[in-house]
């Protein structure tokens, strides 16, 4: 019987692993499975680092014969023979085309760009593999089941893949603009439901973004050892319904501690966020009126309600990032969420 095997690979840039790619591993670890991995420095050597770190010895370094770059774990090595005159992203990818077709599934970290992770991670999903894509610009994993999935950020036939410049943080990509199929008849009242239901789905999340929110700004307080900014954290905490959305971000936007791609994320929230709750009725009420207007409405909406699960994911994770240091499990950041929003729920 054959083994199961992961491809573990990605980006260059991604040099350091968060803690949910982290926890992912650790997962993977547990399951006992194969690690098949890169020689190259950024991902494929923190990866390596990690599992070094764990004692894990189920893995497979994979380097062009003669060329071996790293081996943190002083691992088994597969050398694969390049083409006769290859150079660059040819020489070094004809390992990862052995690494596809060796594996059962995939775990990439790719930063938006790199075009080797994109390559192998259509080779993979060609081949019918599963990937857990990590999305490090959103700081999130996205499951990739087929080539159709790669919609799920923004990247559609090779072609138009090769054309992409890069899917920056917190910027709009063509991820999730797809619309499901349009239907002849179907009434005012159906699509003017959808709208609604749309709209409160998106509020809903929102609602789920303020409790993370009070939890990072928590975390952020607890981590910056000043008194004052507990005591206001944890008052903050207690009150969290009654406060604005923008009086939940504001401290984040002030904290030494939170990133600058982090806070322009959360800036560019609170601008959604408002436009929603304020103006949205006024802005588009004209258009509900006619059915093409309530079609564009509701692709709106869908496009708004992944953006906004989006940001929700990221939001989250980078409450845990910043709790791991502090020394708060995922598992308590979890279970305090739940009960909140348990309790969102019941009013």
């Amino acid at each position: 019987m054959v083994e199961e095997a992961v491809f573990l690979g990605g980006s260059r840039r991604v040099a350091r692993l968060p803690s949910n790619v982290k926890i992912r591993l650790d997962e993977l670890i547990a399951r006992h499975l194969w690690m098949y991995v890169g020689d190259a420095n950024g991902a494929d050597r923190a990866l390596q680092q990690h599992l070094a770190d764990r004692a894990y010895e189920r893995v497979k370094v994979y380097a062009v014969r003669g060329m071996l770059r790293n081996n943190v774990g002083r691992w088994s090595v597969c050398s694969v023979d390049p083409p006769p005159g290859a150079r660059g992203f040819d020489l070094y990818s004809v390992k990862d085309v052995q690494m596809t077709n060796a594996a059962s599934y995939g775990l990439m970290l790719w930063d938006g760009k790199s075009r080797g992770t994109l390559e192998n991670v259509r080779r993979l999903l060609t081949q019918e593999k599963p990937v857990a894509l990590y999305l490090a610009p959103a700081r999130r994993f996205i499951s990739l089941k087929s080539t159709d999935d790669l919609r799920k950020i923004g990247v559609g036939s090779p072609r138009e893949s090769r054309d992409q410049t890069g899917f920056h943080f917190g910027a709009h990509t063509t991820a999730g603009t797809e619309t499901a199929p349009r239907t002849t008849a179907r009434s005012q009242d159906d699509a003017l439901k959808e709208i609604f239901s749309a709209i409160g789905q998106a509020l809903e999340a929102i609602q789920c973004i303020e409790m993370d929110l009070v939890s990072l700004y928590v975390v952020d307080a607890v981590r910056s050892g000043n008194s004052s900014l507990r005591e206001e954290a944890i008052q903050m905490a207690d009150a969290w319904d009654a406060k604005t959305f923008g009086s939940l971000v504001r401290p984040l936007l002030d904290s030494p501690h939170i990133p600058s791609d982090m806070k322009r994320f959360l800036e560019g929230l609170r601008h959604q966020r408002n436009h929603l709750v304020h103006r949205y009725f006024k802005d588009k009420g004209a258009q509900l009126h006619t059915a093409e207007g309530r079609r564009t409405a509701e692709e709106e909406l869908r496009r708004l309600l992944r953006d906004l699960r989006l940001c929700r994911d990221v939001v989250h994770s980078s409450a845990i990032d910043l709790a791991t240091e502090v020394g708060v499990t995922e598992a308590m950041i979890a279970a305090e969420y739940d009960k909140m929003h348990a309790r969102l729920i019941q009013r």
